[in-house]
């Protein structure tokens, strides 16, 4: 019996790193593909590296960025009671970096945050607080691009909503933005009417499995429905955080020769860019950055958008592979992150 488990672990690995590998490979045979066919020009890159000034000043803004959101997500988990100090929780969050830069999708950096959390939880305590705050944090980072996308939108909206080429982007924009304003309405709303009468006819069968998780799911969400602050808060740290992201981006375009984009566009089409690259399919959204920026920034004439991916994701791969520091020195999980009880 021990060696058939013993086995099927060897081979659940190796299963995992062929996952990896063959991930890895798509994304190299995509970069590979648009270089050969012209779509993405590396002399080009190579000069943007040239200007240090633009090097340094994406790093800083990536870094920032950075720092912002470790803040938003230390203070989702404040309002479960989780309580994470600063060191602990910019740790955490840079071990996830590293990992979501050497693992296929940006959400893989959220399992191995969850995973050091969860390990450093004192026994007994529950484990759904720590797990919404993940989510939520994950639901933020998304929802702030969108922001960031709309408010260049409204800014501007006579000028995109009039473009052929960009009516596309300002409908998908308007059902994102619906999609978040949902979200807050139904968390705002959810010890309401049907909401109420649904966790009450669910407490009831509090010996079934399945309600006993959506009761506790459900729970954990309405912590946030005591704690507008937060929940805004965390909203408006993740519009930051995002400014500074595309900023980046806007410095990497400028350095790569890019002046005809107006920041608008950028600020508009950008945040667009990086939420393909939440999808699991190639470490650092590798490849599948690359062709989603080269087919928004053709859009507005710009032929330099998987150029300027490949600087941006460049310098960011920088930042988080940082995060390698964290991980080799992280003290052995002593149970140090204290959760309210309940």
């Amino acid at each position: 019996m021990e060696e058939t488990q013993t086995e099927k672990k060897k081979e659940n690995i190796v299963v995992t790193w062929l996952k990896f590998v063959a991930k890895f490979a798509f994304a190299f045979i995509i970069i590979g593909y648009m270089v050969s066919s012209g779509r993405l020009d590396l002399e080009a890159v190579k000069r943007g590296f040239m200007n240090p000034w633009v090097v340094f000043s994406s790093l800083l803004l990536i870094f920032t960025g950075a720092v912002v959101s470790i803040i938003r997500w230390r203070e989702l988990n404040r309002a479960q009671g989780v309580v994470l100090t600063f060191s602990q929780a910019f740790r955490y969050a840079f071990i996830g970096s590293f990992f979501s830069t050497t693992m296929p999708g940006v959400v893989s950096g959220d399992i191995v945050k969850a995973w050091y959390v969860l390990a450093d939880r004192p026994k007994g305590q529950k484990k759904t607080p720590i797990l919404t705050a993940i989510i939520l944090d994950r639901l933020m980072g998304l929802f702030g691009l969108i922001i960031v996308s709309l408010i260049a939108m409204v800014l501007h909206w006579e000028t995109v909503w009039t473009s052929a080429s960009l009516h596309s982007i300002a409908l998908a924009n308007l059902t994102l933005g619906a999609g978040v304003a949902s979200f807050f309405l139904l968390v705002t709303l959810s010890n309401w009417g049907p909401f109420r009468w649904a966790r009450g006819r669910l407490s009831q069968k509090s010996e079934n499995k399945f309600a006993r998780v959506f009761l506790k799911a459900f729970d954990a969400w309405s912590a946030y429905r005591e704690s507008p602050t937060v929940l805004w808060g965390s909203l408006f740290l993740s519009t930051v955080t995002h400014s500074t992201i595309v900023l980046s981006i806007l410095f990497c375009a400028r350095a790569l020769g890019e002046t005809q984009m107006q920041a608008y566009q950028i600020f508009l089409l950008a945040p667009i860019g990086l939420l393909t690259i939440a999808l699991p399919i190639a470490p650092a959204g590798l490849g599948v950055g690359h062709v989603a920026f080269n087919a928004l920034f053709i859009s507005v004439g710009s032929k330099l958008g998987a150029e300027i991916f490949t600087l941006f994701i460049t310098l960011q791969i920088c930042i988080n592979l940082s995060g390698v520091i964290f991980y080799i020195r992280a003290p052995k999980t002593t149970g140090e992150a204290s959760l309210a009880a309940g």
